[in-house]
């Protein structure tokens, strides 16, 4: 096994007393590596060195502790609320979406060691060369005034800060600068190890070169000779700045150059087509390299997205029994954090007319709510939810809802009028310490969540008792956000067993002899950089801040220190254009495969997944008795034509809706619903049609109609929806196109009788059923089913059916009557042919007749006539022997339906 870079380290500072020495690292995670790779040189009790990750050492180097960042920004505000008169200053929820811009840019001021002053003045007499020449309005001025006044914010961000012995990062790392002379003075015997760090800080630099230049320590860089040999390599850049430029170096040697990448590397570059793809290729990967039974400690699974983490692990084959992760999963993507989101929503957004359902729909469905009430045997709120929906409540108060079930009164607080952002927090506290108490001990990741969401919220509690201007839910809320947006949910697992699964960033100083990368794209690797900052290029450039060209230097350096010592690397990458890049590979990879040394066995290759595509067998059900037994009663009850055309269209949509009565999930109508909007109109024109049932149409009643028409829809709107249902929205649109089309219906008969038509207007929504007896079918057939409008039109008889949706004429003009039974697409022609001869049974057809849609959205088309025929020339007189004709077809459907030996099976 290769040495790594901390054993060679380790070795390398054996001579020194072990109990003087004081290690320096980049992060906490190398500190237990380190621990161990010292442990190996020890042959004896002895006192053990310090060891310190950078943050660590400065933290207790400056005698100052940095606060979580949202106290960071309550305490900018607060200084900018002194500072910008109350007039002129943005709310809190504003502040917070350029606050955390202008803290970064302070803390990188201060980490660079910068005038504070001349950087401020730059900046300051940038945006007013900017603002020249624009208008002279009050925007422009509060902007020019708040750059003149940010030294006085920042003046007194950092006094306010001191004053509790806290600072931000950047100000601990300055006065770690000022206080290290004092520091080295009061410790002589101390020799500094600082080992594996890149790309330092002008204050991390100003450190490191001061304990160097008092022969008070040693460097240890970890960088291959090829690498740092090559002036034009972006990974060295830094490092060979330090190496050219540091008067260090003038006369001493620079540490930790070795020639370990040049070593045989077998590299597979893999092509997949997705982020599910890649984790199904890390499990596959793993799976092979578990029938060598490697070192799993010496395995590593690198993810620079957390994004891929919930798929990788549930890849992992059943050998991978332990396994260490550092990543952690955002607190935001827990369960618990969509009934907080609700929570908020539904308060935020409560009305007059009380909460909205779909708000109270998350909260009671939420399955943390739902375990609570069943291990307190209460009734699922799943009922209260079918409550809503039967009773179509848009809104519902909080009082009503407790009326609904008793588990809803467990939960009453949550649905009680919050008067306060305190009142809030401490609710949604509570609500979290029940679901807590109910949760099972077995889960540990939901109980760990739920205990970081308690914690989360009680110090919200805190927070609101020092900040006055978290006045409003929708500030609680976005102060909630910004703090659970960086918050993780981590994994329990032993540091140093099992197969590793880390960030980037988490491998710095680590070595591996297997890593497997995922999301090696371009933009990926490196990311694409978004410079989030109010310091422009130019002036990042001047003061030498690090711009995106450093950033991809730093990516640049991670990535190959990682291939350093690694003898089986897998680079996986997606084709595809998403958010894991621009579909190509990382140029570091291309980079690579070009300059590779002869030692390196790479290859590139797509990823081979092996899918087998089922054939699609349509689904057959055989008949049996309980379903003949069914189909009869159905029979006797009455075969609708909605019925039969479901059978011509799949009969296994027949079998799941008419003989099991599977239907669609049910849902609040709060934009009406097709089949609703249906109803509303059909009611309608009966209730304006039925007076003039048995009399002649004439223009005059027409026109009582029109006028009666908005009142006579706005009464079945608020019949099937409610009061107010049709005033706002979706729905007030979808009235107003309602009402619309039914005045072109009756604008249509008013046109027919100005041109001289006669219409007797028969009947409307006429219920009607017949009975038939089949030879061999042991009960008689039931055919029944509401005829929309029956008419005589200039002495022909018309059997009409409205369609609120559109019809074409191709869908009724079949060549023959058989077509209508054999081809789903006639059955709108099916179903007034259907209805004709619900008619003809008791008022006998012994003349031509006429048979049609009326189509409300397609009224330019006019009546749409049922024609029979070949080609064209479609005849759309029908006569009986038509109808005797749909019947011999209709018997032969019936049979069919109603043979044993004939299976339900799925249309293609």
């Amino acid at each position: 096994m290769n040495k790594t870079f901390l054993n060679e380290v380790a070795t390398s500072v054996a001579k020194h007393n072990w109990g003087g020495l004081c290690f320096i690292v980049p992060n906490k995670r190398s500190t237990l590596y380190l621990s161990q790779a010292i442990s190996t040189q020890l042959s004896q009790p002895t006192i053990a060195p310090e060891i310190f990750d950078i943050d660590s050492f400065v933290r207790d180097l400056s005698g100052l502790e940095s606060p979580p960042k949202m106290e960071l920004m309550f305490t900018l505000y607060d200084s900018y609320c002194q500072v910008v008169d109350e007039k002129q200053r943005d709310d809190f929820i504003t502040f917070l979406g350029w606050g955390e811009t202008l803290l970064s840019d302070l803390d990188s001021i201060d980490r660079n060691l910068l005038d504070k002053k001349e950087v401020f003045a730059l900046l300051a007499g940038l945006q007013e060369v900017k603002a020249w020449g624009s208008d002279d309005n009050d925007l422009v001025k509060r902007y020019l005034h708040f750059w003149k006044e940010l030294p006085k914010i920042h003046r007194l961000f950092s006094e306010s800060l001191r004053a509790k012995g806290n600072g931000t990062a950047g100000m601990l790392y300055r006065e770690a600068v000022r206080n290290l002379e004092v520091f080295l003075d009061t410790h002589p015997t101390k020799t500094f190890i600082i080992c594996g760090f890149n790309a330092l800080t002008e204050s991390e630099s100003s450190l490191f070169q001061s304990i160097l230049a008092q022969n008070r320590g040693e460097i240890y860089w970890d960088v291959d000779k090829k690498f740092l040999g090559n002036p034009r390599e972006l990974s060295t850049h830094y490092m060979l700045s330090y190496k050219n430029q540091w008067p260090y170096y003038t006369n001493k040697p620079f540490l930790g150059v070795h020639d370990s990448f040049s070593q045989h590397k077998q590299i597979e570059v893999i092509e997949t087509s997705g982020r599910i793809a890649q984790a199904k290729q890390v499990g596959t990967i793993l799976s092979d390299l578990a029938k060598e039974d490697p070192n799993w400690e010496r395995v590593a699974v690198v993810l620079p997205d957390e994004k891929l983490l919930n798929p990788t692990l549930h890849a992992l084959p059943p050998q991978i029994d332990k396994l260490n992760i550092t990543m952690g999963q955002p607190l935001k993507s827990q369960p618990v954090s969509v009934l907080i989101e609700a929570l908020f929503d539904m308060h935020i957004n409560v009305t007059k007319k009380g909460f909205y359902y779909k708000h109270i729909e998350q909260v009671l469905g939420h399955q943390d709510v739902r375990h609570y009430c069943k291990q307190h045997q209460l009734s699922d709120p799943a009922h209260a939810i079918q409550s809503l929906i039967d009773g179509n409540y848009r809104f519902i108060t909080g009082d009503k809802l407790c009326e609904m079930s008793e588990a809803i009164q467990a939960f009453a607080f949550l649905f009680s009028h919050w008067t306060s952002p305190k009142q809030a927090a401490g609710n949604i506290c509570k609500a979290l310490k029940m679901l807590l108490s109910a949760a099972s001990e077995k889960d540990y990741r939901q109980v760990e969540s739920l205990h970081q969401f308690v914690v989360l919220f009680q110090q919200l509690e805190l927070q609101l008792n020092t900040h006055a201007f978290i006045d409003q839910l929708p500030t609680l809320r976005a102060v909630y956000n910004a703090q659970i947006g960086s918050q993780k949910l981590s994994y329990i697992g032993e540091p140093l067993e099992g197969l590793q699964v880390m960030g980037m960033l988490e491998t710095r100083l680590l070595d591996f002899d297997t890593v497997i990368l995922t999301q090696a794209n371009e933009g990926i690797l490196p990311a694409k950089t978004v410079d989030d900052s109010w310091i422009p290029f130019d002036i990042k450039k001047h003061f030498g801040l690090p711009t995106r060209d450093e950033k991809d230097a730093i990516f640049s350096y991670h990535f190959f220190r990682l291939m350093y010592r690694a003898k089986r690397i897998f680079i996986l990458y997606s084709a595809h254009g998403d958010s894991l890049g621009g579909g190509e590979v990382s140029r570091f990879v291309r980079q690579w495969s070009y300059a590779r040394p002869a030692s390196h066995q790479l290859r590139f290759y797509t990823q081979k997944l092996n899918v087998k595509i089922p054939i699609r067998v349509p689904l057959t059900l055989p008949k049996s008795t309980a379903a003949i037994a069914r189909l009869h009663g159905i029979a006797e009850k009455g075969l609708s034509a909605t019925s039969l055309t479901n059978y011509i269209t799949d009969p296994i949509r027949f079998y799941n809706n008419n003989l099991l009565k599977i239907s669609e999930n049910e849902e609040i109508q709060e934009s009406i619903a097709y089949h609703t909007l249906g109803t509303v109109i059909h009611d309608s024109l009966e209730e304006l049609y039925k007076p003039f049932v048995g009399s002649f149409l004439s223009i005059e009643n027409l026109e009582i109609m029109q006028k009666k028409l908005p009142e006579t829809l706005r009464k079945h709107f608020v019949a099937q929806l409610g009061k107010e249902s049709h005033t706002s929205g979706k729905n007030l649109l979808l009235f107003a196109a309602a009402e619309h089309n039914m005045k072109r219906v009756l604008q249509a008969d008013i046109n027919d009788i100005s041109s001289g038509s006669i219409i007797e207007l028969l009947g409307v929504e006429e219920y009607r059923k017949i009975t038939r007896s089949y030879s061999g079918i042991e009960h008689p057939i039931t055919f029944h089913g509401i005829i929309d409008r029956v008419d005589r039109k200039d002495g022909v008889l018309r059997i009409l059916d409205y369609k609120t949706g559109k019809t074409e004429r191709s869908e009724v003009t079949p060549n023959e009557i058989a077509d209508c039974m054999a081809d789903a697409k006639y059955s709108k022609a099916f179903q007034v042919l259907f209805y004709s001869m619900l008619w003809s049974a008791k008022d006998s057809i012994d003349k031509p007749f006429q048979a049609g849609i009326i189509s409300i959205k397609n009224m330019g088309s006019g009546t749409l006539l049922l024609g029979l025929g070949p080609g064209r020339n479609k005849r759309t007189e029908l006569l009986k022997s038509d109808l005797l004709a749909f019947e011999e077809s209709l018997e032969k459907l019936i049979r069919e339906l109603f043979d044993p030996k004939t299976p339900f099976t799925e249309a293609n």
